[in-house]
């Protein structure tokens, strides 16, 4: 579990700053293939074969991952709503 939590900790931190502008349809899209990514990486992990500590980190990080990504989610529905109240910008 190690490896992908400091795996994690480095690339949420990358796209952090790679994409600063926290409601970006780019950024959240960005982030949201990492949640998936790494949600699908720890699924493949023998959960039996974990020690006790491994298996908590297992589900305090996958609860995280879900966590972000129905951040996401809201943040996506906040931002449909307020979209027509957004004045577009002119050519």
């Amino acid at each position: 579990m190690r490896p992908l939590i400091e795996r994690y900790v480095v690339d949420r931190g990358s796209l952090s700053r790679s994409y600063p502008v926290s409601m970006s349809p780019t950024r959240q899209a960005r982030f949201r293939q990492l949640y998936s990514d790494l949600l699908a990486q720890i699924q493949k992990l023998d959960f039996d074969v974990m020690s006790q500590a491994g298996k908590v980190d297992y589900l305090l990080f996958r609860n995280h991952l879900e966590h972000e990504l129905r951040q996401l989610d809201i943040e996506a529905k906040q931002m449909a709503e307020i979209a027509p109240l957004i004045p577009s910008p002119r050519a």
